[in-house]
């Protein structure tokens, strides 16, 4: 045998402690196969006893005593067999064995062993007993005889083979006053049916008759017992009923039994019938017992009475152990638990948790009570639970969001489940109440980032809504602009091409006429060419690829070059230009080639919007930050006035677009232009951060004006040196 100090859980390992199991004897064996043949005679059977002398002494005296009815008219076990029958002889080799098998079995653990082979006795005697009064045959009879013997093996050899695993399971079953089988399961996570059933599976015993002894502890599976193990073991929950009621030997624990009048039922018995037996058992029991050798005090009992009273116990014992379970699952119950009617009956630690009061705090007060009326919502909340409350008492389940008030002052969100509770009488509730406190601040905060993300998603929308249609806008400005440069480009280039071949095939004509048509094709190449320059000087800005060559330069002297190369187009639509320019003007630092530029496009600008014989100004002066005229200023400032067609207020940002043209009914016999011109304006004096605006009044005419940052006295002196290094003759300032 082997036992350590870790007690053994389960069937699989606590047979495992046991080193091997004790086997039946050879004997014993080869008589149970003899009884089994129907070839098998009582010389045959006789024989097989003769061979163990203690065995056949034993069995001659269990067959003549008075239990049989012999009193010793029985003198040859040939005799034996053939009265009592070949199966009496084998339950009493059985049982005999059985008992030499565990004979040497200790009671150092508290197990009362001798007082355990009374019981085992008593209770196979009333098993065949029983099976008798139900009618059965003798081969029935006699397997009830043997599963009575044997239902409780298991216990002598759990006692025998783990004695301090059994002597906590014998302690568990006195301290708490449950049956052995229920501290064995739960010390040992087994029970002794299910050990004893190994052994008689060992003991190769028939398989109906192991499963029997198997199952006598579990519950009885109908009304009616379909199948011989059911039937037998149901004849064994009863027999040991009857044997606990009458205090015949001992089962090993205290607790009360009494008679299933289910199992009477489906055995087909009367509780008269089993009274009969019970009126008998102990003489019977007391002549067998001696014939084997075993020592049985005297009880005296009166089995109707005790039964009656032992099914009291029981039905107490079942409440104590119904409240005490459910008492626990109440108090373990996660969620807060309330039991009410009109106020609250009950309420587990839970609830107190939530409404941080104590139990004494909470019961017989309203449910309603703790919650908030000082708001719209609270009094709703109440309305609202008195509601649900009537139609739960109807016996539909009713369940409501609402708050509740701790006792500190915080308001908390709950849902409510409502039912009735069952077993408690009418109109007692059970409340569930869980805290949704959280998942509502998650579900508020999940409600206000989706509308946040709905915002975003319509300012999204508008965005991307606003860029479509800038972008068609852009389209339909592209779609004017490739127009207006396809026209652009093809004015020019109709010019010069009709000029060339005129000189071309007229070569005869007179001196001025050729001179006349070569002006026309040198103007409208230099055409041709300033428009492909502005082209590809937006390209180049766009990309960050214009080269700026930046230098000292005088924007007076940009003014002049420009006016000189705008000189023809003046004296073709007879204007009058004047110019105000500032003497001393401070320079810039930037490319004189660009603010040449501006200055072009501004005047080119002028002269085509003005009006035949009209007049163009263009002012310099120096200014001060804040744009009033001053002699020691830090920037230079440009005016171009005209007294055309003007431009319309709501147009003034439209202009400096790209690709955006102004165009009026006035404008349908002026040239078109691309439109990019005062864009670059913009690019360039902007780059050299200064600004360009305008002030204009329609029909009176527009000033357009720039302002760029003077040059400072550090870029000057350099400048100046390097005036002087190339050229000696330069003075100095």
């Amino acid at each position: 045998m082997v036992e350590t100090n870790k007690k053994p859980r389960g069937l699989k390992e606590l047979l495992g402690r046991i080193d091997q199991l004790p086997t039946l004897p050879v004997v014993a064996a080869k008589l149970l196969e003899a009884t089994d043949s129907e070839f098998t005679s009582a010389r045959d059977v006789a024989r097989w006893v003769e061979t163990d002398h203690a065995l056949a002494a034993k069995t001659l005296k269990l067959a003549n005593s008075a239990y049989y009815g012999r009193s010793g008219s029985i003198s040859t076990l040939r005799d034996a067999v053939s009265l009592i029958g070949f199966n009496a002889v084998r339950s009493t080799v059985l049982s005999i064995y059985f008992m030499d098998a565990f004979k040497r079995a200790s009671s150092a653990t508290g197990f009362d062993v001798e007082g355990f082979w009374v019981h085992c006795l008593a209770s196979a005697i009333c098993s065949r007993e029983i099976a008798r009064k139900m009618g059965s045959p003798v081969s029935f009879t006699e397997e009830a005889f043997v599963c009575g013997m044997l239902h409780d093996a298991g216990k002598i050899l759990l006692n025998q083979y783990l004695p301090d695993a059994y002597r906590d399971v014998l302690r568990t079953a006195r301290d708490r006053g449950i049956t052995l089988a229920e501290a064995e399961q739960g010390v040992l996570e087994t029970n002794h049916a299910r050990v004893g059933a190994v052994l008689l599976d060992r003991w190769k015993i028939p398989r109906h008759e192991v499963e029997a002894v198997s199952i006598h502890h579990d519950s009885l599976p109908g009304p009616k017992l379909a199948d011989g193990p059911s039937r037998l073991s149901a004849i064994v929950k009863t027999a040991d009923a009857v044997v606990r009621i009458q205090k015949i030997g001992s089962g090993g624990d205290d607790v009360p039994r009494h008679v299933d009048a289910a199992l009477l039922a489906a055995l087909g018995l009367a509780e008269a019938q089993v009274s009969d037996i019970a009126a008998s058992l102990e003489t019977w029991v007391s002549d067998a017992a001696k014939a084997v050798g075993i020592q049985m005090g005297r009880t005296a009992s009166t089995f109707t009475l005790l039964n009656a009273s032992n099914q009291e116990l029981a039905l107490l014992r079942s409440v104590a152990a119904a409240e005490k379970k459910y008492g626990a699952l109440f108090e373990s119950f996660p969620e807060a638990l309330f039991l009410m009617a009109d106020t609250i009956l009950e309420c587990n630690e839970e609830a107190c948790r939530l409404l941080a009061l104590e139990r004494s705090e909470i019961l017989n007060r309203r449910f309603s009570d703790f919650i908030p009326a000082d708001s719209a919502r609270g009094r709703a909340g109440a309305d609202l639970f008195e509601t649900k409350l009537r139609e739960a008492l109807t016996g539909q389940p009713a369940s409501l969001e609402c708050r509740l008030r701790r006792a500190e002052g915080t308001v908390l969100d709950v849902e409510v489940q409502l039912k009735v509770f069952q077993g408690a009488g009418n109109g007692v509730l059970q409340a569930v109440v869980r805290d949704v406190t959280e998942r509502k601040r998650a579900e508020a905060e999940i409600r206000k980032l989706n509308e946040e993300l709905e915002h975003r998603v319509q300012e999204r929308t508008a965005q991307l809504m606003k860029a479509y249609e800038e972008l068609k806008v852009l389209d339909q400005m592209k779609d004017a602009f490739l127009s207006a440069v396809s026209h652009e480009l093809r004015t020019p280039l109709t010019s010069i091409c009709s000029c060339s071949e005129i000189l071309l095939q007229y070569e005869d004509e007179d001196p001025a006429t050729r001179r006349q048509f070569l002006e026309v094709i040198h103007r409208e190449s230099k055409r041709l060419s300033r428009l492909i320059n502005d082209v590809l000087d937006l390209s180049r800005i766009e990309a960050g690829e214009m080269a700026w060559h930046d230098e000292m330069t005088s924007v007076n002297d940009a003014i002049r070059r420009a006016v000189e190369a705008q000189a023809p187009q003046l004296r073709q639509k007879s204007i009058r230009l004047r110019t105000f320019l500032e003497p001393g003007l401070p320079a810039v630092y930037a490319d004189p080639d660009r603010i040449l530029q501006v200055v072009t496009n501004l005047l080119d600008n002028a002269i085509k919007f003005s009006e035949v014989g009209g007049e163009i100004r263009i002012r310099t002066e120096s200014v001060a930050g804040g744009g009033a005229p001053s002699a020691g200023s830090n920037w230079v400032r440009v005016s171009v006035e005209d007294h055309g067609i003007g431009i319309d207020e709501k147009d003034f940002q439209a202009i400096f677009d790209r690709f955006r043209q102004v165009y009026t009914d006035i404008l349908k016999d002026r040239p078109r232009g691309t439109g990019l011109g005062l864009p670059i304006c913009r690019e360039i004096v902007t780059h050299y951060g200064g600004t360009i605006d305008l002030r204009s009044q329609k029909g009176k005419g527009s000033t357009f004006f720039f302002t760029l940052p003077a040059a400072s006295a550090a870029r000057l002196k350099p400048a100046a040196e390097a005036r002087q290094a190339q050229d000696p003759r330069t003075p100095s300032r």
